[in-house]
């Protein structure tokens, strides 16, 4: 029990609620917080929370220098025995007065939503001069507002019931009015998030199927093809992205509609949300590929281009490493070799650094093999380290293609062989992907034993791999023997 609370009581800094907190920070909100703590009023009258601030930013990625007494002595100096409770309480102040700095900071930055809240404050004073300044700062900035999604209407909403209640003559009949236009800016923000509250529901059950249902949203649906709702770029938007989402196997006319209309006015959407609809066009367009619809290739690569040109792709600042290879594979399949080219080298930079070499040289080995360049997928692929899992079974698959197109075929049985004891050991793919890879190197090494003059063999086996479900590379087998078998 001592051992453990002796254990517990090292932790405690490194685990603390103001340590999570002040890591996440990003280097100028660094900057700010210690500017923001350099007032007067913590230097001079709680100089033990400034102290606490500056040792545990310079010390939040060193472990060791959290242990609790070492923060203790940092903070309170040599002379003062260590007080567990009195370093509590100090993390403790200091979060509450961190996390004020980082919402004000906040509020301040986001002009409009304080210029709401000003006329909100200024009308219940009834401040008449400053609740006018406040709204005109307001209509200014929604004037240079470009985004249209439902937390722009939510906006409008406050500031039309502000313009209304400010008011309290009953006669005005610009009052009417107010109450009109925030009763449709409402209708707006309500048809917007249950659209978009549908779209991710419904993404979810996509993975994880549940009984639960987004409420009224058959009424939903029906008023987001009426007018005056049907003509809003962002309703549609979100309204078309939901059919695909419900019902997949007859949605092509509303996928050919969503990619359009995102074309068009994605602008129209903050970075997040127009992330969110481009994926679920995205996701489409793959789940079709998936089912052989072979005319969604061009779809997938034309949004490949909208997500890079428009930097959709990016998470954090980084390109997601299966991202990177779902777009070359997808130029490579065109014919794209230029493009594919030029891709692999502007967004290597922004690859996460545990990936970046191997992705580069994983994905070169595709773009060298796609221009029958073999010797150099070769090199390339020598290059790939085979510690991550789907890194490694790629590569594999890439290897055995590459030696039987340089006719290496005892590489290639070797490969056979060292790849089916790697799926003997591995627990870390499905048994199904395991099945797939099997049935591919089952199906290879019949055919490398099979004369060229043998028809009825190459028939035969050409036969048995389009009747079986799950082979891995199956296009390329089929094609390859389909060459072989020619006079």
């Amino acid at each position: 029990m001592l051992i453990s609370n002796f254990y517990n009581l090292l932790k405690f800094m490194e685990k603390s609620k103001i340590v999570a907190f002040l890591r996440q920070l990003t280097p100028p909100d660094r900057k700010r917080i210690l500017t923001y703590f350099k007032r007067p009023y913590f230097t001079q009258k709680h100089p033990e929370l400034y102290a606490l601030l500056t040792y545990t930013l310079e010390n939040a990625a060193t472990p060791a220098a959290l242990e609790p007494q070492k923060v203790f002595t940092g903070v309170f100096g040599d002379n003062e025995p260590y007080n567990d409770l009195k370093l509590r309480h100090s993390a403790s102040v200091l979060l509450q007065h961190a996390e004020t700095f980082w919402v004000n900071y906040h509020l301040e930055t986001d002009e409009l939503e304080r210029g709401v809240r000003l006329m909100e404050l200024y009308r219940q004073a009834k401040l008449v001069k400053h609740y006018k300044n406040a709204q005109q700062q307001v209509q200014n900035c929604l004037q240079k507002e470009v985004h249209q999604n439902a937390a722009h209407y939510l906006i409008k909403y406050r500031v039309y019931r502000n313009t209304d209640n400010f008011s309290d003559n009953r006669n005005d009949p610009a009052k009417q009015e107010y109450v009109c236009l925030a009763d449709a800016a409402l209708d707006r923000f309500y048809l917007l998030s249950k659209l978009k509250l549908a779209c991710e529901l419904h993404s979810l059950q996509m993975l994880v199927k549940t009984p639960h249902e987004i409420a009224t949203l058959d009424m939903v649906q029906q008023l987001a093809v009426q007018n005056p709702y049907q003509q809003e770029p962002v309703i549609a938007l979100y309204y078309h992205a939901l059919q695909t989402l419900l019902h997949p196997d007859t949605a092509q006319p509303h996928f050919e509609q969503l990619k359009q209309l995102f074309i068009t006015h994605s602008s129209l959407l903050n970075q997040t949300e127009a992330a969110q609809v481009y994926y679920l066009a995205l996701n489409y367009c793959a789940t079709r590929i998936n089912k052989g619809e072979g005319q969604y290739w061009a779809a997938i690569f034309d949004l490949y281009q909208i997500g890079a040109e428009q930097m959709l792709l990016l998470e954090n600042g980084e390109i997601l490493p299966w991202n990177y290879k779902n777009i070359v594979t997808v130029a490579l399949r065109l014919g794209k070799t230029d493009y594919a080219y030029q891709f692999l080298h502007q967004y290597h930079p922004f690859l996460p650094e545990a990936h970046r070499q191997n992705a580069l040289a994983f994905n070169l080995a595709k773009y060298h093999f796609a221009c029958k360049q073999y010797a150099q997928a070769l090199q390339k692929l020598q290059e790939v380290s085979y510690d991550e899992i789907f890194y490694s079974l790629d590569a594999r698959l890439l290897l055995l293609k590459t030696y039987y197109e340089l006719n290496e075929f005892d590489a290639m049985e070797a490969l056979i062989d060292s790849f089916r004891q790697f799926l003997n050991r591995t627990r870390l793919i499905s048994r199904q992907r395991q099945t797939t890879y099997r049935n591919l190197l089952r199906f290879l090494r019949q055919f490398n034993r099979i004369a060229p003059a043998n028809r009825k063999q190459l028939t035969q086996l050409l036969a048995k791999i389009e009747q079986t479900p799950y082979v891995a590379e199956r296009n390329w087998l089929l094609e390859k023997i389909k060459e072989y078998g020619k006079p």
